[in-house]
């Protein structure tokens, strides 16, 4: 009975003092939309606890939200516990939205729930007459929202002072009719890192130095650049021997000549894909040249070469982020080459059969150069396997969905391009090639956070908006090299991105994109676990408070022990004889 009692008492105690819950709360602003086609704004509370548990996210609502409200919040928690460099597998999340409205969430809430989560993990007191509208992106963009002024009216008779809204595609026209711009401060935003900055007066990040590739990456990108280089060199000089009017070559010469410029600036990724471009051309004229007998046996050299290539990658072992990028871009490739060569009609060859035959031998090589960054590096932090892959692309379908359903109701993007590529990572899902579907599904997003990017951009400001997405490409990278993984994809088109800037505009903000969403890509893996420590969530005064609730306890317990040893009638021993 007496240990009994001792260990309920420590129980309580330890409860007392180690069962410390986080609590925190912001503001978000909804909209819905009456019978009438009238929108009308909204304030909600969105409530968060954080206590000791298992990486687990639990959303409670009232009213019931849609489903893509769950995903946006375990993406948002997602990103908090990357900027705080936190392993959140060791905490339970518990998020509570309550409101009087009935469309509450969604995406336009992941800008404010990172703000709300962060903020706990990092231990500063959000300001609670503030609130914030807008999604969260790649690279902690904040992206634009549907309803704005009609939140802001509502953040007003609520009694918020300050509203912080998305600086991307920003009408200026916004208050022509109101007068709210001199009620509340609106303040527009362009990232999460100016957004915490400003609520809080801290900077997330210092000055961030010149990205530096990592050795073994400019080594194998190196000799991908000089294989495809010299690929390019070789099928040019085997079609001039077959061809008088030179001039056709030029546009490949073109490219081969860019190739060596940034070969001499040590950029092998942009120099490979000039390579390839040339390679491509020189290819298809040397086709276009080709009898019917060659033009059949390199079709079934390719073919060969593909199947085999194939199978050997097929069941690869899947051990790092670099092999998971590899897999990634190698499959992407084979996956082209597969679909050019199924539009070949071989009983009636056109022009345009001979080129897709070009490219689909000039694609494979470039797969299988691609394809030696596998099992150069080795990660033991995160899980890899099939469940892993499965639970990563299966979140990120549904963030996606999600997002492209808001951008379609509400603000009524174009995006059947990129639902179709969307609809292809599905595929991906459903035939298990987990890692494809990841990358295809991290694509999609990017395209669409692309177009939402660009909405409304003047003509004038579009090379500020190339400078901020190459600020946050570069910061991503950065993040992700500070954790220990170098993100070869997000690299390789940071580069070319910055190699496309002078003259292509819309392909150097494509490529930004792609970088800021594939540096990342670790988010949406759980490392494996380790021991538990509170020190993001606990306090000068809390450390205080767990150490008298222990004196406290132990003291308590060894009085009570001594109270029940005093009423305690002694026994009398038997005397034996």
């Amino acid at each position: 009975m007496r240990k009994l009692l001792i260990l309920s008492l420590l129980l309580i105690f330890s409860q007392f003092s180690l069962g410390i819950i986080n609590n925190g709360q912001i503001k978000l602003l909804a909209v819905s939309e009456s019978q009438d086609g009238t929108m009308h704004g909204s304030v909600a509370d969105m409530y968060l606890e954080i206590k000791p548990g298992k990486g687990r996210v639990f959303i409670d609502t009232f009213p019931f939200t849609k489903l893509d409200t769950q995903f946006t919040t375990r993406y948002a928690k997602n990103i908090a516990c990357n900027y705080a460099e936190v392993d959140c597998s060791n905490y339970d999340f518990f998020y509570t939205i309550k409101a009087g409205s009935t469309i509450i969430g969604g995406p336009s809430a992941g800008a404010a729930t990172t703000l709300l989560t962060l903020s706990m993990l990092n231990d500063e007191e959000l300001p609670i007459d503030i609130s914030v509208t807008g999604t969260i992106n790649s690279g902690g963009i904040i992206g634009p929202v549907g309803g704005t002024l009609e939140k802001i009216e509502a953040a007003y008779w609520k009694g918020i002072k300050k509203v912080y809204i998305s600086k991307i595609g920003l009408n200026e026209s916004l208050f022509d009719n109101s007068s709210l711009d001199e009620l509340i401060e609106v303040m527009p935003l362009f990232n999460f890192d100016e957004l915490y900055e400003e609520v809080f007066g801290i900077s997330l990040h210092g000055d961030i130095s010149e990205i530096l590739p990592s050795r073994n990456y400019e080594s194998v990108m190196k000799e991908i650049s000089l294989n495809l280089c010299n690929q390019a060199k070789e099928i040019r000089e085997s079609t001039l021997k077959n061809i008088d009017n030179v001039s056709l070559l030029y546009e490949g010469d073109s490219l081969y000549n860019l190739s060596l410029n940034e070969t001499w600036n040590n950029d092998y990724y942009s120099a490979a894909s000039y390579c390839f471009g040339a390679a491509s051309m020189y290819k298809t004229q040397e086709v276009l040249l080709m009898n019917q007998s060659d033009i059949n046996q390199l079709y079934h050299l390719v073919l060969s070469d593909y199947l085999e290539f194939s199978e050997k990658y097929s069941n690869i072992e899947i051990r790092s982020f670099t092999d998971l990028q590899t897999y990634m871009i190698t499959t992407q490739r084979l996956t082209e080459v597969s679909d050019t060569l199924f539009k070949i009609n071989m009983t009636n060859i056109t022009n345009s059969s001979k080129s897709n035959l070009a490219y689909s031998a000039v694609r494979l090589k470039s797969a299988e150069y691609w394809a030696r960054f596998f099992g150069t590096e080795y990660d033991e932090n995160f899980a890899f396997d099939d469940s892993a892959l499965m639970n990563s692309c299966f979140m990120k379908l549904n963030e996606v969905e999600g997002y492209l359903n808001y951008l379609s109701d509400y603000l009524n993007l174009p995006l059947s391009t990129t639902r179709e590529s969307l609809d292809h990572a599905y595929t991906d899902y459903h035939n298990q090639d987990y890692a494809l579907c990841l990358f295809k599904a991290i694509k999609s997003k990017a395209d669409a956070d692309l177009i939402l990017s660009s909405l409304s951009i003047k003509k004038d400001d579009i090379e500020n908006l190339i400078i901020e997405k190459e600020k946050v490409a570069k910061r991503s990278i950065y993040e992700s090299m500070d954790n220990g993984v170098f993100p070869i994809l997000a690299y390789s088109y940071y580069t070319y991105a910055q190699t496309l800037a002078p003259d292509d505009y819309y392909s150097s903000l494509l490529y930004f994109e792609y970088a800021s969403a594939m540096s990342d890509i670790s988010i949406y893996f759980e490392k494996e676990q380790q021991l538990p420590s509170f020190k993001f969530m606990v306090s000068e005064s809390v450390y205080l408070v767990f150490f008298l609730g222990f004196f406290f306890g132990a003291f308590f317990s060894y009085f009570v022990i001594k109270l029940f040893s005093f009423n305690k009638k002694p026994r009398r021993k038997k005397n034996r004889r």
